[in-house]
């Protein structure tokens, strides 16, 4: 039985209301702050056609557009005569929209289920661990606009540095496991976040120079000029800020189609920890940032994230976990 208080379906209640909900109405103009609080907390962002990036859309702001409340226990959807909606350029059936953003919260739950029961299951072997999470990016900035080719950069470039840290000494002698998950930068392009059990709550910056170096090599190896890693971790003299690092391909001013934060980097003090946004701009930075605190959250905030546009590409994975 799921948590009570991990349950997606309960912030979309204006959808998918309760039984004991029904006996009130709601007002669409009521709960316009929801939808921007939804937006911030939820990558609900489809393909209908794979990879055909412009006949893509937001199920939120679809939802929000055509949203025309809850009476009487029925939820209430704008639509002409042939029970559609042009969105942008495509035209979208209502009959299966609820049916689309439920089974999306359901995807989105199991992957919550399974990032916990990997994290017990660590948990139970070792019972004093570190973490440290980052995100990696890198986009091919001849096709910035190909959805396709920015997916294949993604899943190329991530499997040699997996390969590649896996062989270190670092890796070997102090890293227990990890998992990852895909998520969605400020241009609807995927990035990887990706999250280390360490066998000390104690390590130093060593392995955060570790992990920057595999990442830059895997770059360098793949010949992508964008590119880059972030460090949430904050903790004593770790300095997350000065850990986290770009390609020099990102300073290229004319290359304005990469994430806006990148551009902020050399602004913040090197030697202090910074409280750093991801590259999807949600609101669940202090979730990443202080993850030891809030694992949880952090966990939960991650499926919210999700970037699974694609059913046939994986959202997250696992590694084997130390014996």
């Amino acid at each position: 039985m799921k948590i009570k208080k991990f349950n997606m379906l309960r912030d979309f209640n204006f959808l998918f209301p309760e039984r004991r909900e029904i006996y009130k109405n709601i007002d669409p103009q009521s709960i316009s702050n929801k939808f921007e609080r939804l937006k911030k907390e939820y990558c609900l962002f489809v393909c209908l056609d794979d990879f055909i990036i412009e006949k893509s859309f937001d199920l939120i702001d679809f939802i929000e557009s055509i949203y025309d409340g809850l009476y009487d226990g029925v939820v209430r959807l704008k639509y002409d005569l042939s029970g559609s909606t042009i969105y942008g350029a495509r035209e979208i059936n209502h009959t299966n929209i609820l049916d689309v953003i439920k089974k999306n919260l359901n995807k989105k739950m199991r992957i919550f289920d399974n990032l916990r029961q990997y994290d017990n299951d660590i948990r139970s072997q070792y019972k004093k661990t570190g973490v440290l999470c980052f995100t990696l990016f890198a986009t091919d900035g001849k096709y910035i606009d190909d959805h396709l080719i920015q997916w294949m950069v993604i899943k190329n470039t991530s499997k040699i540095f997996f390969n590649n840290i896996r062989s270190l000494s670092t890796y070997k002698d102090h890293v227990l496991g990890y998992f990852w998950v895909i998520l969605k930068d400020e241009y609807n392009n995927p990035y990887i976040h990706v999250n280390f059990y360490i066998d000390s709550e104690n390590f130093n910056r060593k392995i955060g120079e570790d992990i920057n170096s595999t990442w830059l090599n895997a770059l360098n190896k793949t010949k992508i000029s964008l590119g880059g890693i972030i460090h949430f971790t904050i903790k004593n003299e770790y300095f997350n800020m000065s850990l986290s690092k770009v390609s020099d391909g990102c300073k290229n001013e004319k290359l304005n189609k990469i994430p806006k934060l990148i551009t902020e980097l050399d602004k913040i003090p090197m030697n202090k920890d910074v409280i750093l946004p991801d590259l999807n701009l949600s609101s669940s930075e202090l979730y990443k940032c202080f993850s030891t605190v809030h694992f949880d959250r952090y966990l939960y905030s991650l499926a919210k994230e999700s970037y699974s546009c694609v059913d046939k590409y994986r959202v997250m994975g696992t590694s084997l976990i130390k014996i």
